[in-house]
This record gives C-alpha cells, structure tokens and sequence, in this order.
C-alpha cells in the first residue's frame, strides 16, 4: 500500500536530558507525547511507532504537512513555557509499505501493534536524519505528492542516501497556520548516511570535497548497471572487507570499478583512491605503486607499516588496487597487513585470479550482454571516431554479429569500433570472421582470452607497417611516456614514407591501441600509456623475427638501448644541477612520473653491463627516491651499479656517492656509513673530481653531526664549502653553510647559527634552491624561537611551509606546522596552537607518520593541561603512550611520561609517588642529565604538594643546579620561578626576589608569553606577601594586561593565579 510517512526526531535529547535532570526531562517527555498525539487526531493520522521521536502514516501528504507545521510551533510554545531549547526534526516521505500486525502474543508483551515494513521506512529516517532543528524535509515523491494551493516551497538539491540506489530531491514547504509563522529556507547540512550531490559528466558526485585521485573518463560510460547494483550489495555489505573482482584482461573490470567509486564517493570522507599495479613486480614494486596513488613519500622506516598506518588514518575510505594477477604471492605480505591495520577501509582488487586471503569476497565479471549492452558500446566508441555514424536497419546485424564474434569483450569491441572510421560495419563484420574461425569449440575464460587475443591480432594486421613498428617499440615503456621520450625513442627510419612521430602515436591513440590521459601533475602535457593486454602482445612482437621491418632480438635490443640512454640523460650533472636551481619545480615533478621508466631502464642498464648509464640512472632513480621513497628500495640498486662499475672508476664515484647520501638520509649504521664515504673521498681525490670531493666533505658533515661531533661536523662542511666554492657549485656550497649552521645550532651557539643560517638562506634565494631555502628558513624559526622572538619565528616558519607545500615535501611541511604549533602555544595562544596540532595530528596520521602522531598527541595533551582539562589531557597523554611504547621511541616515550607523571603530581592523583618512582627509574637508566633534572624537580613539586617546603626546596635546588650545568636557560627560568614561590611561601623575600630579578632580567626584552607572565604575578604575590604593595600592584598590573591577549580561559592555573593576587590586592 502506499502511504505518506512522517518522522520525528527531538534535536539533542541526551544533552538535554543531561541538563534538566532525569526527572525535570520525564515531564517534558510526557507534555511531548500527549502534544503529537492530541495533533495526530486532529490531522487524521495514525501512530505507528515511538522512539525519541514519532513514526507517524498519513493518507495524505497534505495532512503530514499540516501535522509538521503545527508540531513545530507546539514545541517552540513548549520551549517558552519550560525556558528549554525544545526542537525536532521532521522527514516526510511517500512510498510503498507492508503494515505486519503483531499477534496478541506480542502485544500483550508491550510490543506495538503494527510493523511498519518496506525500502520507504529507512527512506523517511534518512530525509529526517539531515533536517535541522526545527525544519521539516519531503521527499520528491511526498512532494510532487502534495495538494495545496497556498504553499511556498523551494527544493533543497539532490541527496545521496546510504541503501538507497538512485539520488532523492529533498524539498521543503511553507504551510502556515497562522501569520507570525515563517520559513527560513535553510539547506540542511551532509549528514553520516546522507549528502548532497550535483550531476557531473552523468554521474551523481558529492558537492562536499571528498579526497580522491579518481581521472576524469575520457569518454561515456555504457551499460552495466546490473553489475554496479551488485557490486554495491557486495561492496557496502559491512562484514565484506576485500573484493575482487575477477575476469580475463579486456572485460572492464578496471572501468567497472572506477564508475564505482564514483558513484559512492559519498560514503568514504577518507576518500578513494585507484592504484595501478601494471607494472609492479614486488613487495616494494607495491608499495611505491600504492604510496604514489596516496601521494605519501615513504620516508619512515618500513613502508608497508607507513602505508598501513596511513591507510588507517584515512578512516572510511575505499581502495582500488588495479591488476593484481602478476604480485598475488605478496598479497598476504602487503593487503592482508594492510587490513588488519585498517579496519575501516575497503578494498576494491581487480585481478584474473583470486588472491586466497581469509575474507575475500569474489565478484565475477562477465563480458557485456550481446543483445544490450554491447552494441551499445559499439555504436558509442563508433561515434567517437565518425560522428555521422549511426546504428540503422542496414548495419544492425552486422554490429551485432561484431559483438557476438567478440563475445561481449568490451576492449575488443572498442578496438572494432575504432576502425569505423575506414571501414563499413560490414567489412568489419568480414574480417573479424575469417580470424576468429580458429576459436571455434573454445568455451569460458580461455574463449575470452583467445577473442581479446585474436581482436588485438585483427587490429595488429589492418596496420601500416610503420604503426606496427612505433606500436612495438612502446612496449619498452614502462609506467607510461611522453611525447618527448616516444620522439627521442622511437625508431622509424625504416620507413621512408612514415609520418612524424607525433602523427603515428596520434593515429594509434585514435585506433585505441594507445591511450592517453592528463598527466597527475598539470603540467599541460599528456602521458600515454598502453593496456596490460597490449603491452604484452607488442612486447612479443618486438622481439619476434619478421613481424615488422626491424624487429627481431637485435631490433628490441637496440629499442632498448635508446631507452636507456634517454632515461640516462635524468641523471647526467648538468640535468641535476639545474634541477636543483631556479625553483625547477616541474621538471623534478615530472622525474617522479619517470620513475618507473627509470628504474627498468637501470636494470636494463645492469643487464647488458653499462656501468656509466647505471649510474647516472641510480642517481636520478634517487633523486625521486629521495622525495617519495621508500628509501631501502635503493639499496640493491646501489649494489648493482657497485658491483658493474668495479672496472669503471668515475661510474663507481658516482654509485658511491649516491650509497653516502642514502646513508646520510635513513642514518644507518653510522660507522660504516663513515667509511663508504671515506672511500668515495679517496676515490674522488684520485680522480680529480672537486665537485665531487666538496659533495663528500659535506655528507661527511652530516655522519659527525648524527653522531653528535659537532667540531668535526663543522670541520668537514668547511671543507665541503672550500671545494664548492672553488668549482662554483651553489647547491653544493648551500649545503655546506646549512651543516655549519645546524652544527652550531645543536652547540646553543646562537650567534653563529643565526649567522650561517642567514647565509644559506641568501644563496639558496639568489639560486631558487628551494629545498635548502626551506629548510633555512624553518632553522632560522627554532633560533628567534629559542630568543623568544615568536612573532618573527612563526613568521619565518609559515614561509618555511609554504615552500615545503610547493616543492610537495610533506615531511617537512608537517614537522614545521608542529613547531608553529609548539610558538603559538608557548605565546599563551592555547586555542589557535590546538588548531594547528589537530590539523598535523590529521596529516600525521595521512601520513602515516607515527612518531610526529605522538609527538602531537602528547602536545595537545600538555595545552588541554595547561588549561586545567585534566581527564582530556590524561587520555591524549595516554594515547601517545600507546604510539610510543610500540616502536623505538624511547626517549619521546620518556618524555610523555613525565608530562603524564607531572599529571598525576599536580591532581594529587594516590599513584603519583609510585608513577614518581618508576619514572625517577627510568630516568637514570637514561644517563640523561636533562631527563633526570625533570625527575628530581617533580619529586620537589610532589614534597610541595605535600607541604614538605624544606624538602622541596632542596630538590628544587639540585635540579636547578643540573640545568646550569647543561645551559638549558628555559627550564632554568620555570625553577627559579617555582623556587621563588615557595621561598616566599617560607617568608625568604630576599632569595625569592633574587631568582624572580634573575629571570625578569633574561625575559625583559622577551615577547609576551606565560612565562613571563607567571613570573609577574608571582613577584606580585610575593610583593604583597613582603609588604610592598606598590611593587605588588605594579606587577600585578603588567601580568594581567599580558595575559588579556592569551587564550587559557577560567581553569588555567595562571588565570587562578592572577585572581588570587587581585583578591590579595582588593583587600
């Protein structure tokens, strides 16, 4: 039966409940009731159900409308009555039902009378799910529905609903039943199972931004709607993880796939994401693949539990990993893992054969329906290629005798389909049934893959001998090419009335032998790129003798030796130098597009024995490597340019020296690392190679300083700065000045840190070495952070991330937001450096990052301490526990537990001598001076707690001796401020006057910050104590118009500090 449904839902009832009281509420639930109800008889509707809220049946929609408007207005007099904010939300919708009444059984056990079955009922729920408080939202159906002359109405879009196939129009009514009432008109907002969508190139996609890498089509999608719908029943099922769909190459199962995701992008706010694994042969060969569709570099320690981390970070998200048939044996090395680690993600695999993983659910895709679907796609891609083309009585049954011929292949057909443009439907028809005479009696997958194989041949013969040519050649591409590399590669002087090359890749675009797409940087050049199927047949006929003029062993040979020596080019001197310079930001963008192009082409290197091509192609293999990662997928590269270049000194230089800066970027193993590059040294100074030379000195900076010898570091960059200079190599020097810096920095020496930065900052602007700029900036941050220049040290770094952002260096994008964060917190800018951590708190966890994800856990849980939120502070402290005491963190996991203990001191917790203990333990286990001063000052902050003074006092002072000791001069001020205190609290004016006149005069010249500002009101406090109240007020006065511009709010301990002292004063 249809009827109209109408449902009601009152807005926050639990906070609400929370607020009145449980027994305040119940009357308000019972005046709620007796209201629908007395207004359920008066519009002639009946109550089918009661939860928060009410299901009610109408058998008009008019009536459900009027109900709506009248509820409302109840509910607003009721708010008035009450001094409560009383609203609900209304959801009206018109559908097909089953009413199932309950036996007397039932009823008599308080079950309701009638069941309230159908796709209607979850329909109406979605629609009131999204209205707002106090708003009332109709379906299409209820809408076009209604019968009332005097309504306003606007419609509110179209809506996605979670178990509902196609998008529903969301309307709202103005049916006033008296003058004062009014609609606003307000759209509703997306909500968890419902969001708004637009129609874009005829596919319903979210309005709201959803992360995503998903190509635009290149041209119409036709047919399989059946196989969405099942593929969605499958794929939205929440107990089905992983799904593969499976089929021979050329059924679409790529495409399918893609529309999918498309289509349901709405559903996943983490995004989705499509992978493609064509050219992947390994765990690594994976991992680069999935890691560049994320676009995460994977810089931090093993890649597939980055990858994992970062796809649990995503959340909700869907995954599409593309041609999995040739990496199936790594499946449980890499999804398996990545599955147990993200619970929330789904993976959508294509592949030929099933995965056998525990869960995976198999999606079997057959080729297209002959008599539809498939002469559908024919006349599409037809079209495509003459658009005077049109299916008629004439030409009807020779396309679909083309179809049935290929057996419904989609790629077979759309390589027919292609030829329209030369040739009649009937001509194709007749040469398509003199190949496929051979596949008569063959049956299921092998027919398929025999028809796509016999269509690609057809294809092959109805070509002029120079597109076959060009067509093989492509097949030594891998990952996809240019224009420029196909015009430099490709080799058709054979061919003396051969069009340009340009012409010949164009014409075999067209014949859908080669497709082409915008590359994922817009840099306004298209990549071209081949389907695995016919990748593989031209790399046959590349090498098979006699299937073109050229072709043959030698022939493939030669192609591959142009491609190599093309490829080579990328990591020539000259290209790196000046990829370096002048901001060269899209070259080194389209190095990484390369990537795959590069690395065949350095095995291919190793193949034949090219010692120098193999170098310069590690080099420009790492120059990419270096940005994205994973970075051990260099090593064996490494060992075989070490190993072919043993008879070649200056190609084994070059792999040295690469093997050096691998070492300097992943730390390992910092004393054979010492000892490469001491014999890279010795290599380059044989050689005479001075730039090289200075490159080496600079790496050996960079073991010193890892090692933390920091006179040594200083002395090798000097003479890596010496021998740049003298060649002129500016990158070279810049690096130089950077490892000087950075070594004075970690000595406290700020002078000559501000010094050398300045002067790598200078360079790499005169230059546009962007890197190094970048990193200069965020250096010269920490010193005018470490003066207490915040203004200009935020200042600095936010330009430090702007450049991180365009150069595409997440790593240090994110750490340098974190310090942003840290400056905004340490200038009492709680709430804007809380929003600062959770967006890298986001971007760690995208990132995959899970040391940086501590990091900012434990901040976020030490500014909700500052701001006296202790529960909240507890669970983040906690959380970064967790993080932590999993992995090698040891020394950030210290640190995390002496905020967590300073926690458990402060709220006087009855663990907190047992945590002061085990953490005092620890701390000297550490041999670390600085940690066990923290130790030693929270032991004095427990005897305070305590009112054990003399004690305290004491171990304030053996902590305060163990920061001068190490010159930490910002711990050193928070002692002698909390030492002034409680030599105060002791009657010792004069000593605390002292401590409080010591730090004043180091902070005097300082910005505003809490520091400053505590030290303030406690010389206030202190003042007053002493009987000076001038000097009380004076400080007073200063402390609280510095503390008027930070964001602690009424908790905060200095907020409660500086009322104390105003009472004090007031009295």
């Amino acid at each position: 039966m249809i009827k109209t449904l109408l449902l009601t839902d009152v807005v926050d009832s639990t906070a609400l409940t929370h607020e009145l009281g449980d027994e305040r509420m119940s009357k308000v639930w019972i005046e709620h009731d007796h209201l629908a109800r007395e207004l359920l008889k008066k519009h002639n509707g009946v109550e089918a159900d009661r939860t928060d809220g009410f299901l009610m049946l109408f058998d008009a929609v008019d009536y459900a409308c009027h109900y709506a408007q009248e509820l409302h207005h109840a509910f607003s007099e009721l708010s008035k009555k009450e001094s409560i904010d009383f609203k609900a939300r209304i959801g009206i919708h018109t559908g097909e039902i089953i009413l199932i009444e309950t036996t007397e059984e039932h009823r008599a056990a308080g079950v309701k009378h009638i069941e309230v079955e159908g796709i209607a009922k979850p329909t109406a729920a979605r629609i009131m799910s999204i209205a707002r408080p106090g708003q009332t939202l109709l379906s299409n159906d209820a809408y076009t529905a209604l019968d009332y002359e005097n309504s306003k109405s606007v419609s509110h879009g179209y809506w996605r609903m979670k178990g509902v196939e196609e998008p529903v129009e969301l309307f709202e009514v103005e049916m006033p039943f008296n003058s004062q009432q009014k609609t606003e008109f307000i759209p509703p907002k997306d909500g968890e199972k419902v969001y708004r969508v637009h129609l874009v190139d005829d596919v319903w996609l979210p309005v709201k931004e959803i992360p995503n890498n998903l190509s635009r089509e290149r041209d119409k999608f036709i047919g399989r709607s059946e196989d969405l719908h099942r593929l969605g029943l499958v794929v939205n099922d929440p107990d089905n993880q992983l799904i593969t769909v499976l089929g021979p190459g050329g059924t679409g199962k790529t495409r399918l796939s893609k529309r999918f995701a498309k289509m349901w992008l709405g559903d996943y706010p983490g995004g989705a994401w499509f992978c493609d694994l064509a050219e992947a042969r390994s765990v690594e060969g994976i991992a680069i693949a999935v890691a560049a569709a994320l676009d995460i570099p994977l810089t931090k320690g093993d890649p597939l539990e980055q990858l994992g981390n970062s796809i649990h970070g995503l959340g909700r998200c869907l995954l599409i990993i593309d041609n999995f048939e040739q990496v199936v044996e790594f499946a449980e090395q890499t999804l398996d893992r990545w599955m147990d680690t993200a619970s929330e993600a789904k993976f959508i695999i294509t592949s030929r054969n099933l995965l056998h993983l525990p869960g995976e659910i198999s999606f079997n895709l057959d080729p297209l329906s002959v008599d539809k679907e498939a002469i559908a796609l024919f006349e599409a891609r037809a079209k495509e290629r003459k658009n005077t083309f049109k299916l008629t009585e004439d030409n009807e049954e020779d396309v679909k005798s083309i179809v049935k011929t290929l057996d419904g292949m989609p790629l077979a057909i759309e390589l027919a389909a292609s030829r329209i443009a030369v040739l009649q439907p009937r001509q194709i028809r007749e040469r398509l049934k003199e190949r496929f005479k051979l596949l008569a009696g063959a049956k299921g997958k092998s027919k398929r893959q025999q028809t796509l194989r016999a269509a690609i041949d057809w294809s092959w013969e109805l070509l002029e001998e120079w597109e076959k040519s060009a067509l093989a050649q492509c097949s030594v591409f891998d990952g996809g090419f240019s224009l420029e590399a196909a015009e430099e590669i490709l080799d058709l002087s054979a061919f003396p009335d051969a069009p340009m090359v340009m012409d010949v890749i164009h014409a075999l675009t067209n014949k859908s032998l080669i497709r082409s797409d915008v590359r994922r940087f817009d840099v306004n050049e298209t990549w071209y790129g081949m389907y695995v199927s016919i990748h593989q047949y031209c790399s046959e006929k590349l090498a098979a003798e006699e299937a073109f003029p050229g072709s043959g062993k030698e022939g493939e040979l030669a192609c591959k030796k142009k491609h190599i020596n093309y490829f080579a080019h990328f990591g020539k001197r000259d290209f790196i130098v000046n990829l370096y310079l002048n901001g060269n930001i899209v070259k080194r963008k389209f190095l990484q597009e390369d990537l795959d192009n590069i690395i065949v082409a350095f095995n291919r290197a190793i193949h034949i024995q090219d010692a120098e091509d193999a170098s310069f192609l590690l080099n420009a293999a790492w120059t990419v490597l270096y940005i994205t990662g994973p970075w051990k997928s260099i090593v064996k590269m490494i060992d075989d340019a070490v190993r072919v270049s043993s008879g070649d000194p200056h190609s084994l230089l070059r792999a040295k020296y690469i093997q050096s800066n691998y070492h300097v970027a992943s730390r390992q193993g910092m004393k054979e690392s010492v000892k490469i590059v001491e014999d890279a040294l010795t290599l380059a100074d044989k050689l005479g190679d001075r730039r090289m030379e200075g490159a080496l000195w600079t790496n050996h900076s960079a073991f010193n300083l890892n090692l933390g010898n920091y006179p040594a570091t200083i002395e090798s960059a000097e003479k890596g700065l010496e021998l740049s200079r003298e060649v002129n190599d500016h990158r070279g020097e810049t690096r130089a000045l950077y490892s000087i810096a950075y070594a004075h920095l970690l000595m406290a020496d700020f002078n000559n840190a501000d010094k050398y930065f300045n002067e790598t900052l200078k360079l790499s602007e005169t230059h546009g070495i962007l890197d190094l700029e970048c990193k200069a900036l965020g250096a010269l941050g920490i010193v005018l952070y470490d003066r207490g220049k915040f203004k200009a040290a935020k200042d600095f770094m936010e330009r430090s991330v702007a450049i991180a952002v365009e150069i595409g260096d997440k790593a240090i994008e994110n750490t340098t937001n974190f310090n942003i964060g840290n400056i905004l917190d340490n200038m009492g800018m709680v709430e804007q450096s809380q929003a600062v951590y959770e967006m890298v708190l986001e971007k760690s966890r995208l990132f995959g990052d899970r040391t940086l994800e501590a990091g900012v856990l434990s901040a976020l849980g030490k500014s909700f301490h500052q701001k006296c939120e202790y529960e909240r502070a507890k669970t983040l402290y906690k959380d970064s526990l967790e993080i932590l005491s999993s992995g090698t963190f040891y020394m950030a996991e210290i640190r995390t537990k002496m905020s967590l203990t300073w926690l458990a001191v402060e709220t006087e917790d009855a663990k907190a001598g047992e945590m002061l203990d085990d953490f005092y333990k620890e701390a000297i286990a550490t041999g670390n001076r600085h940690v066990e001063m923290n130790a030693i000052y929270l032991y004095g902050a427990y005897e305070k707690k305590k009112s054990n003074y003399e004690e305290a006092l004491k171990l304030y002072s053996k902590s305060l001796e163990i920061a001068i000791e190490i010159n930490t001069e910002n711990e050193e001020n928070i002692l002698r401020l909390d030492m002034g205190n409680l030599l105060a609290d002791l009657g010792r004016y004069d000593k605390a006057f002292q401590n409080f006149g010591l730090v004043y005069d180091r902070m005097k010249n300082s910005e505003p910050n809490p520091v400053f500002a505590r030290l303030q009101i406690l010389w206030a406090e202190a003042a007053y104590l002493s009987g000076d109240k001038k000097l009380a007020k004076e400080n007073f006065e200063s402390a609280t118009a510095m503390a008027s511009n930070f964001e602690y709010g009424p908790k905060a301990q200095l907020t409660k500090e500086i009322e104390k002292v105003g009472e004090m004063l007031m009295c």
